[in-house]
């Protein structure tokens, strides 16, 4: 299945202010039998956010406390990108974040300069 993205253009998008965690899609997540969701952005940068579902373990963030695990990815889209630890923003997953934390997060990810090989 693939994951359906908001395209984020000069037409609909001004500055990062946009961004937020309303505009990630989840889909069932086998791993923890929660959810995932992945958004990319124009910089080839992007976030995979991830919950375990009631009573499961698995995953850095819980459905029980409202939290989220967050990584970044490194890719053209959401099918190809990888997990990267190559950004100062962090060197591992980010456990346990909350809504708001992830929303900063992934307006950090969108300002991260575009790798040029």
């Amino acid at each position: 299945m693939n994951l359906r993205q908001l395209q984020l253009t000069p037409d609909n998008f001004i500055t990062n202010t946009n961004i937020s965690f309303d505009i990630l899609q989840f889909r069932p997540n086998d791993i923890g039998h929660g959810v995932m969701a992945q958004h990319m952005f124009p910089n080839n940068f992007g976030v995979s956010v991830v919950q375990n579902g009631a009573g499961k373990r698995g995953l850095y963030g819980n459905i029980e406390n409202d939290t989220f695990e967050v990584a970044i990815l490194e890719g053209q889209d959401a099918d190809s990108a990888i997990l990267t630890y190559s950004t100062h923003l962090t060197d591992d997953v980010l456990g346990y974040q909350t809504i708001d934390k992830v929303t900063n997060i992934m307006r950090q990810v969108y300002e991260l300069k575009k790798n040029v090989t």
